[in-house]
C-alpha cells in the first residue's frame, strides 16, 4: 500500500549547469513510514528462488533517468520525541512526523552501442584508447631501392588497442555462470559497435550495493579488450584478436592473418555470446 506524504513548501528545487542537473523534493510523512517510503522512491527488487519482481524508481517529475540518489531523513519537530524506551540494540526514539529531503541526479539512459540490460538496472560506460608498439626484424622491410633492412634495426607498428570498462548497477542475480564459461572469449557477433572477433572479454569483479529490503544487489563490472588491426592490403579491413603478424606471407598475401591450432583446428580465442553477461542468472 502507497505511503502516504506531503510536499512542503521551499519543494521542488532545481539546479542546473552546462555539466549537471540537480533536483530536490521535500516530503513529509509518518515516522514508521520511512523505509517503505525509500523504498518507494528508490525502486527495489524482490528475488524469491528464480523468480525476480522489481518495483518501479520515482523519477524528478516523469524526467527520464533523473532518479533518487540520496535520501536524508530527519524528524519533523525534532524537538518533541515521542516517551519510549530507548536501547542501544534497536529501540530508538520515536517521533510523529519525519522530514525526507530526496535528491534527485542523472543516471545514465540506455545507449544503442551498449549491450541491453533489464529494466530497474543500468550500465555504465569508461574507456580509453591507444596503441601498443610492436616491434619486427628489420628482415621484415625493405629500402626503396629493395634493399632488405639491416638485422640491428628493428621498425614497428602501433597496433590499436582500446579498454571498454562497463559497470553494471543493482544487478539482483548476476550471470556468475555465464562470467566463468566466457571469460577470455571473443565476442561471436558485433559488440559496442565492433565487429566478431574484436572485443576480448578479460574478467570481472563484483561487490554489494545496498537496498532497504532484504534481497542483495550486486554491482559488476567488467572488462574488455578491443584489437582492430588494419590489413597490409587494404587499410579499411581490420581484423581482431584471432587474427597475428606473418612475416612471410609472400607476395599479395596480407601479413595479418588468422591462426588455428594444428590438433583441433580451433582458434586461440573461442567465440560467445556476450551478451549473456547482461541477463540475469545463477
Amino acid at each position: 500500500m502507497p505511503v502516504d506524504f506531503e510536499e512542503l513548501e521551499g519543494s521542488p528545487r532545481i539546479a542546473l549547469s552546462r555539466r549537471d542537473m540537480t533536483g530536490v523534493r521535500i516530503f513529509k510523512i509518518n515516522w514508521a513510514d520511512w523505509p517503505a517510503f525509500v523504498g518507494e522512491l528508490w525502486g527495489y527488487w524482490i528475488a524469491v528462488g528464480d523468480q525476480i519482481s522489481y518495483m518501479p524508481t520515482a523519477s524528478f517529475y516523469g524526467l527520464p533517468g533523473m532518479w533518487p540518489s540520496d535520501i536524508q531523513i530527519d524528524p519533523f519537530q525534532p524537538d518533541s520525541p515521542l516517551e519510549s524506551p530507548i536501547s542501544l540494540a534497536g529501540v530508538q526514539v520515536n517521533y510523529n512526523y519525519a522530514r525526507v529531503t530526496v535528491t534527485y541526479k542523472p543516471f545514465p539512459l540506455a545507449d544503442s552501442r551498449m549491450p541491453r540490460v533489464p529494466n530497474g538496472t543500468f550500465l555504465v560506460a569508461t574507456g580509453d584508447v591507444g596503441a601498443q608498439y610492436m616491434t619486427l626484424p628489420g628482415r621484415t622491410w625493405k629500402w626503396p631501392d629493395n634493399t632488405i633492412v639491416e638485422d640491428d634495426f628493428s621498425p614497428g607498428l602501433l597496433i590499436p588497442e582500446e579498454s571498454i570498462n562497463l559497470s553494471w548497477r543493482w544487478v539482483p542475480q548476476p550471470p556468475w555462470s555465464a562470467m566463468r564459461q566466457t571469460r577470455g572469449c571473443v565476442n561471436s557477433d558485433s559488440f559496442m559497435g565492433y565487429d566478431a572477433e574484436q572485443v576480448l572479454f578479460i574478467g570481472a569483479n563484483w561487490e554489494r550495493e545496498f537496498q532497504v529490503n532484504n534481497t542483495p544487489l550486486w554491482r559488476v563490472d567488467y572488462k574488455f579488450q578491443v584489437k582492430t588491426v588494419p590489413s597490409t592490403l587494404d587499410p579499411g579491413t581490420v581484423f581482431g584478436h584471432n587474427y597475428f603478424y606473418r612475416r612471410d606471407a609472400g607476395a599479395g598475401n596480407d601479413n595479418w592473418q588468422r591462426i588455428v591450432s594444428v590438433q583441433t583446428g580451433a582458434a586461440p580465442f573461442q567465440s560467445a555470446d556476450l551478451s549473456q553477461l547482461f541477463r540475469f542468472g545463477s
